[in-house]
């Protein structure tokens, strides 16, 4: 009898131990999962190309604080310059290309909308060098708008196109780009945030549009 109930919990014991392995071997794996995400993380975050092109779209993903939404907001003309944080901003021209665009080279750009373009007049405040900031446009109905990728193919090669290049501290430098917005869009205005992946300070343009 005494035989048996040692077989028993001889029995019991080992699938004791084997429910405390398998528990083990699911925190651990657990623990390893978490491991890769953050070296994943920290990796894409470090990357350039992350740090120039993904600093816009990140902030277009992440939500806006509170505070830039909530606050009155001074619209600045064409032609004066405005800050936002380490950000000094100056529209200099804006132009209605309308729905059709012949560049120096090849066919013709459409779009079932109109293409806007903006020229404008940019300096680093800071004391290190930045990558450009987030330009957006916002029209009457409070629709928003990227740069169009077409501005390579649109913007003429004499144009300063910019092209995710680090801005040196203290150096105003003039640029172009364009916006494909809807043709029913008015009351536009260009939304300029400052440097890094989290801004909280905006300067606001009315593009006479």
């Amino acid at each position: 009898m005494a035989s048996k109930k040692t077989k028993s919990s001889k029995i019991e014991e080992k699938a004791s131990n084997k429910e405390i392995e398998k528990t083990k071997l699911q925190e651990n794996g657990k623990t390893l999962r978490v491991i890769l995400i953050v070296a994943l993380v920290l990796l894409v975050l470090s990357s350039p190309l992350w740090l120039c092109g993904g600093c816009g779209l990140l902030a277009a993903l992440l939500p806006e604080s509170e505070t830039s939404t909530t606050t009155s907001k001074k619209v600045y003309p064409i032609g004066e310059t405005a800050k936002a944080g380490d950000v000094s901003f100056k529209v200099t021209k804006v132009e209605d290309l309308g729905n059709s665009v012949q560049p120096e080279w090849g066919n013709p750009i459409t779009t079932n909308g109109k293409f806007i373009r903006v020229d404008y007049q940019i300096e680093n405040l800071s004391y290190e060098s930045q990558y450009p900031p987030v330009l957006k446009v916002l029209d009457s109905q409070e629709r928003t708008y990227e740069e169009s990728g077409k501005k390579f193919t649109i913007l003429s090669f004499g144009d300063e196109v910019e092209i995710f290049e680090e801005i040196s501290p203290n150096v105003k430098t003039d640029y172009a780009t364009i916006f494909e917005i809807p043709e029913d869009a008015v009351g536009l205005e260009l939304k300029v945030s400052d440097f890094g992946l989290f801004p909280t300070k905006y300067a606001y343009f009315d593009l006479g549009l």
